[in-house]
């Protein structure tokens, strides 16, 4: 748990009150998030095809549909966080009184 809880606090401490103020649209981080998990899932794909088993053992037993659902599911939710954290972040900015570059 400790390997991936701690790691994710602390980013989640220094996006919310250390980072510069986020330029990006919502509509260019889905787009950038569907792309590197798209790209990630036909790495996983790949990898299989050279090596003969899947770097996830629960892959094992899945279908290419039903991988690919999950990946899907994964871009949904993690554009969902995105935009949670963004709006997180909006808040803070406004209570410590950073400008934005953008905000939309």
């Amino acid at each position: 748990m400790g390997f991936h809880l701690f790691p994710a606090i602390l980013l989640v401490i220094d996006v919310l009150f250390f980072s510069p103020p986020w330029t990006m649209s919502a509509s260019n981080a889905l787009t950038m998030i569907a792309a590197a998990l798209t790209m990630y899932w036909f790495w996983v794909r790949l990898c299989f095809s050279i090596n003969g088993f899947w770097p996830y053992p629960i892959m094992d037993g899945m279908s290419a549909e039903l991988q690919l659902s999950i990946v899907v599911c994964l871009v949904a939710s993690t554009w969902v966080v995105w935009l949670v954290v963004r709006e997180c972040r909006l808040v803070v900015d406004r209570g410590v009184g950073r400008k934005y570059l953008r905000e939309d």
